[in-house]
């Protein structure tokens, strides 16, 4: 067999599966990743991922990451989360993220000599606004320091699904009936 005809057989297989393979890849509309000086994310090293939504009737996927090696002392990483809509609303919540298990074996996929730790934040996420949005993540452990944490990534994956646009029907209920009423009222 001909050397051309030996590159053929063995080159044309690898060509096509690599293209059905990124074929079927996940579509991202945004994803960034930062890489943390020092292999350690300190109390004052916020992280920000700034994306805008253009379309509020497509539905989304949301993803983290968090790239970290062996040496790292903890079984999860805490973080505060803070999204910035558009409309200026902060709201912020407490993120627990595991990154191995009980028995000390690392979750997420080993790449080199780090651990690659994929959280699915959100699937089937709508965005109500257009506009720009923030993400910013703070890491909240009971250490200033925390070693060996390499990057965070964050990703919106867009999906081929689209809501209907229709705000979901609130439920009427009789005015004479209090406990109903009391469902709907804030707690004092």
């Amino acid at each position: 067999m001909s050397l051309n005809a030996r590159l053929r057989k063995t080159f044309l297989p690898v060509v096509c599966t690599a293209l059905l393979l990124s074929s079927c890849s996940e579509n991202f509309m945004y994803d960034k990743k930062h890489q943390l000086e020092g292999e350690r994310w300190t109390y004052r090293d916020s992280v920000d991922f700034n994306f805008t939504i253009a379309d509020t009737l497509k539905i989304y996927n949301l993803y983290l990451e968090v790239e970290h090696g062996d040496a790292y002392p903890f079984q999860n990483i805490y973080t505060l989360t803070h999204t910035r809509f558009p409309g200026g609303q902060r709201p912020a919540q407490l993120l627990n993220i595991d990154l191995a298990e009980k028995s000390g074996k690392w979750q997420g996929k080993k790449s080199g000599g780090n651990w690659i730790q994929r959280v699915d934040l959100q699937r089937g996420a709508y965005f109500s606004q257009m506009g720009d949005y923030t993400l910013t993540l703070h890491q909240y452990m009971r250490s200033d320091s925390i070693p060996s944490i390499h990057s965070i990534r964050f990703a919106i994956e867009q999906t081929d699904q689209q809501r209907d646009g229709k705000m979901p029907e609130v439920k009427k209920e009789r005015r004479g009936n209090a406990e109903a009423q009391r469902k709907y009222l804030p707690e004092r």
